[in-house]
């Protein structure tokens, strides 16, 4: 049996068009805009809470 090993799925954006893909290893062309570049999103568990806690987008604070 051969030696199969899990990959884990990276989140990649393309540079041309903003197109999102999840997949193993990098996709070799974008099916929308067919552009070849493409940018490795970081993972972050905690990047929806961040955005949430961002100052911006804080409640406005009552007047008393």
């Amino acid at each position: 049996m051969d030696d199969v090993r899990a990959t884990p799925l990276r989140r990649y954006r393309c540079a041309g068009c903003g197109y999102g893909a999840t997949r193993g290893t990098q996709p070799e062309q974008c099916p929308m805009c067919r552009g070849s570049k493409w940018q490795e999103e970081g993972w972050s568990p905690f990047s929806a809470l961040a955005q949430d806690l961002h100052p911006a987008s804080a409640p406005t604070a009552r007047k008393s």
